[in-house]
């Protein structure tokens, strides 16, 4: 009698670990979010020649210019190859490029820490009586972050890897993903997205 017992008991813990486990698997096949359109580019055209400075990899793009610095609170772009030459100037040449990839992306800048005063609190027992330094950084706080799109390209130029694009700079609770008006108005002239 105790056999019949033992298969029912192991068959309903077997259905309780396939059915748990089906419902977790939605949340282990997520790729990014679904309404972000700007990830499905096809292909991307370079409309001039890009310079790279000696000692760097990638040129930012902002407002359809190329800029040394940006506005980290609007969405910008960069291009970038594979190769770093320390000494040379690098060209990225007016040229199409196949997306072979897109990947979702945080990028996580600067962690912020907040400074509080130092607190002393006073052990004052029958036994002892001393002094307690308490901790003197909160860091609680989450870093801000961007989020973004890093577009992986095929082309002519083998040394060319990939445009990354990425929404203004902000908490984590507030970040977006940069939209297609976003990136195209970002890109400018300088270079052009199929989707």
């Amino acid at each position: 009698m105790k056999t019949p017992r033992i298969h029912l008991t192991s068959s309903v813990l077997l259905l309780s670990v396939i059915s748990l486990t089906g419902c977790l698997s939605v949340y282990s096949t997520y790729k990014g979010p679904a309404e972000i359109s700007a990830s499905n580019a096809l292909k991307i055209t370079i409309n001039q020649k890009i310079p790279v400075k000696p000692g760097t990899t990638r040129t930012f793009i902002q407002d359809g210019k190329l800029v040394d610095r940006f506005d980290h609170y609007k969405s910008n772009c960069n291009i970038e190859i594979s190769q770093r030459d320390d000494d040379n100037w690098q060209y990225i040449e007016a040229s199409q490029y196949t997306v072979t990839g897109s990947q979702f992306t945080n990028e996580y800048v600067v962690e912020r820490k907040t400074f509080k005063p130092l607190q002393l609190a006073l052990n004052n027992t029958d036994t002892r009586s001393d002094f307690l330094l308490a901790d003197a950084f909160d860091d609680g706080d989450l870093s801000d972050i961007y989020l973004g799109i890093h577009y992986y390209l095929s082309g002519e130029d083998k040394n060319v890897m990939r445009l990354s694009c990425r929404g203004a700079y902000d908490s984590p609770q507030n970040a977006e993903y940069p939209t297609r008006e976003e990136i195209v108005n970002a890109l400018g002239e300088v270079a052009t997205m199929e989707f």
